[in-house]
């Protein structure tokens, strides 16, 4: 290509990509955060259809929570009145059941708030099965708490200025929207920043731009796409950026390390975009709908960063280069593969106890940081007032031995974790208890209540346990109570989570390796790799299982992620193999692309670790491991295992000739 052919393309395409990222620019603002449990949900789940039916019976189980401070313990008339008058501006609230002051009535309490501390109860019903929250809601009542807070009370001998707290149904949900979007803005930026430095360092100045280019193509098309369409980014797709900003630039340095000349390693790159792709795609058949969203815009960032990178490199205009030679002069030997891969196999023999110990667990709570606003208000309501989440339970009329449900009852009510706790015999109506609200609008169903702390899954369903334990004991086989309410959803949350995470690694597992070998069409090759690539996979999970780290909304993609992501500097690998039909020279050809693209790659998962969420800063730990581990599965354990085959391979031929 001429000179001025080469000016008038760049151009082109930098008009092109100016033009991209103007419009992701442009429409950022209209990106959506949203971690409701609707979209965590299966919507065909008969959960829903459980829950339903005590709603209907029942009306609303949701809660808000809103506890008052002042130092004087209100002891100015003036603060009751501006209290009364909020509990008639909550009733009118859209969806809102009742309003009462904190102790609640008719509950038995062990512990009461002290004196400077007040607290009114909002009950409200549900928009929905699958949306107990009201987000709505909690914007009017946040509303109303700021216009409180910025009017003092002059008392005779102090300003008072109300302190107050909001908690409940749905508060953290919105607060981890609020850290969603800004975790997403602090990686990104902070990732645009570093990549930009580790180019500057690992590639020469020529090659600096393109490979930022992609990179940034890559993100941006992934953010529009999400902008146009809707598409709710939640907070298992807060890394989604981030990956596909670096994993762009491990595509673009493959072709830097042959001189910026794309055709020469095509057919791997398309390969390692492929396969990509089809880790994240096994979530598009997932029963929950956030996962089906993190998997479409995984998909549509892998796919912008290999177009662009098409774009920007093909047809070259400029030789470019890396900074470091192609060749690392790493060969592989007999004598450090033997010594390296019995090292690696007692480490994966080491990995498996581990990996059986993975559970899954959802907590809310541990999303966000200690710091959090949100946090430090459940915090103060939970401490300062007593629990407040409702664990419900429905019990049969017909039948019902009252002298059972009245032990049964009594010793829940004594669980440390209860704090108070109703049911439908503690009102004095005709049937017992308030027709559709303790007693099922057709008479045949009771209720009883107990507040309890917010629980993880895993914590919450072993206290369910524990009560359904004690209802074994005082029923003697008779009708007993059986648990209701919104802590069911959770509840099945965690096992549709654990039972994706397997259906889903299995089916990737199945759609790479099935590519793969249709690629290589070497059996002996094809057996090496599928060691070599699960090895990550396997530390991984050894350390969560060690480490005593669940599956949970953030880390629940990770099996799939992985996979897809160390597979490609294996395809980098074998097709260089393929080609020369020899590891040595397959190294000299891609072994600095590995290295360097596993150091990028290292880098990117290393930004998590700056995340003000922990369970961020695990994942990244976690990837980070598994990179190093891939690197070393590629490196040993692949040509290692391809050795033994082969001569395992030779041993049978000569055996079969003999005979």
């Amino acid at each position: 290509m001429r000179s001025n052919e080469r000016r008038t393309a760049g151009w082109w395409r930098l008009l092109l990509l100016g033009l991209l990222l103007a419009a992701a620019w442009w429409r950022l603002p209209t990106m959506r955060f949203d971690n409701s449990l609707q979209q965590w949900f299966p919507d065909d789940s008969p959960y829903l259809d459980q829950y339903e039916s005590f709603l209907a019976d029942f009306g609303g189980d949701g809660v808000l929570a809103i506890a008052f401070h002042d130092s004087n313990a209100f002891a100015d008339p003036r603060l009751e009145k501006r209290l009364k008058q909020l509990r008639s501006d909550l009733l009118e609230m859209e969806g809102v059941l009742s309003v009462s002051e904190w102790p609640l009535p008719r509950f038995h309490f062990k512990r009461l708030p002290p004196p400077e501390v007040r607290c009114l109860i909002v009950r409200h019903s549900p928009l929905a099965p699958a949306r107990p929250a009201r987000q709505q809601l909690i914007v009017a009542i946040e509303e109303e708490l700021e216009v409180i807070s910025q009017h003092a009370t002059i008392s005779q001998h102090a300003t008072i200025h109300l302190e107050s707290h909001l908690a409940g149904t749905g508060v953290l949900h919105r607060g981890i929207n609020e850290e969603s979007a800004r975790t997403t803005v602090l990686l990104l930026a902070l990732g645009i920043v570093i990549l930009f430095l580790v180019l500057l360092i690992l590639v020469r100045p020529r090659a600096v731009l393109p490979v930022f280019a992609v990179s940034l193509a890559g993100t941006a098309t992934l953010l529009l796409f999400a902008a146009l369409t809707g598409t709710p980014l939640g907070v298992v797709s807060v890394i989604l950026p981030v990956i596909v900003l670096f994993y762009g630039t491990s595509l673009s340095i493959h072709i830097i390390m042959h001189e910026g000349d794309f055709r020469r390693v095509l057919t791997p790159v398309f390969l390692s975009a492929l396969t990509t792709s089809l880790g994240f795609a096994v979530f598009l058949n997932a029963a929950i709908p956030l996962l089906r969203d993190f998997a479409l815009l995984a998909i549509v960032g892998i796919t912008g960063a290999f177009v662009w990178s098409l774009l920007l490199f093909f047809p070259r205009l400029a030789p470019f280069s890396s900074r470091l030679r192609s060749d690392t002069g790493f060969r592989p030997s007999r004598r450090l593969n033997r010594g390296a891969g019995v090292l690696f196999l007692l480490l994966a023999l080491l990995a498996i106890p581990g990996a059986g110990r993975v559970t899954t667990d959802v907590n809310s709570l541990a999303v966000l940081p200690a710091d959090n606003e949100r946090v430090i208000d459940h915090h103060f309501v939970q401490e300062r007032v007593g629990n407040y989440l409702p664990l419900e339970y429905s019990v049969e009329l017909e039948g019902l031995d009252l002298a059972a449900f009245n032990r049964w009852f009594g010793a829940v009510y004594q669980l440390p974790e209860v704090d108070a706790a109703v049911s439908w015999r503690d009102f004095a109506w005709p049937l017992g208890g308030l027709p559709g609200i303790y007693v099922s609008q057709a008479g045949e169903r009771g209720r009883a209540t107990f507040l309890v702390p917010l629980l993880s899954t895993r914590t919450g369903m072993e206290l369910v346990t524990r009560i359904d334990s004690i209802a074994t004991a005082s029923f003697n086989g008779g009708v007993q109570p059986r648990v209701e309410g919104y802590v069911t959803l959770f509840g099945a949350l965690a096992a549709e989570l654990a039972a994706t995470f397997i259906n889903s690694f299995l089916l990737a597992f199945l759609l790479v390796f099935a590519l793969l070998l249709l690629y290589l069409r070497d059996l002996r090759l094809f057996l090496a790799a599928i060691p070599a690539n699960l090895f990550p996979i396997l530390i991984m999970l050894g350390l969560m299982g060690v480490g005593n780290i669940p599956l949970n909304m953030i880390t629940i993609p990770i099996g799939c992620l992985l996979l897809s992501i160390v597979v490609d500097d294996t395809l980098h690998l074998l097709y260089w193999r393929k080609r020369t039909g020899d590891f040595a020279a397959a190294f000299r050809n891609a072994g600095s692309g590995i290295m360097l693209t596993t150091v990028t790659l290292v880098i990117g998962f290393g930004l998590l670790v700056f995340a003000p969420s922990p369970p961020f800063r695990v994942f990244g730990l976690l990837c980070i491991v598994s990179l190093l581990a891939a690197m070393g599965g590629d490196f040993v354990i692949l040509p290692w295992l391809h050795e033994r085959l082969s001569r395992l391979s030779s041993r049978s031929s000569r055996g079969s000739k003999s005979a």
